[in-house]
């Protein structure tokens, strides 16, 4: 029975570490959009800055700011999806980890239902086995025993 509740405690423990890693990875990706985040402002900071420029360096500027724009969002885009499959990684693993443990529990659980209806049954014949060497006993005590009136 230690040994089933043994194996409940470790099934319980693995998913606790999967929550705990799926945690991990959700601050990572809250991490990553954070910093997509801050680096599209300061691309749109550039923007603003050609805006206020002279005519001749606004075409530039603005060619400049796109592009940094357009690699700030893929840049964003690949963090995002990175952080994306690195969650759905996570969860499926955490998926397989909680019915894993299920299984362990529904197996302990069993184990411990067999073991203990093995104890009824053992417990049961050693009862039967005392009743019986008691009758006998008590057979052999009055075939001991001369008939007395």
């Amino acid at each position: 029975m230690s040994e089933a509740k043994a194996e409940i405690m470790a099934a319980r423990a693995a998913v606790n570490r999967t929550q705990e890693e799926t945690n991990e990875i959700k601050e990572k990706a809250r991490k990553s959009l954070t910093e997509a985040e801050n680096m599209k402002r300061q691309a749109e900071l550039v923007v603003n800055q050609v805006r206020q420029s002279t005519i001749g360096q606004v075409a530039e500027e603005v060619a400049r700011a796109r592009e940094e724009v357009k690699a700030v969002k893929a840049a964003a885009e690949i963090a995002v999806r990175k952080a994306e499959e690195e969650l759905a990684r996570m969860r499926s693993d955490s998926n397989s980890n909680q019915n894993k443990a299920t299984v362990a529990i529904t197996l302990a659980q069993e184990k411990i239902k067999k073991d203990s209806e093995a104890l009824k049954s053992y417990k049961l014949q050693a009862r039967i086995a005392v009743k019986q060497a008691i009758d006998d006993a008590k057979q052999a005590e009055r075939r001991s025993r001369p008939d007395t009136p």
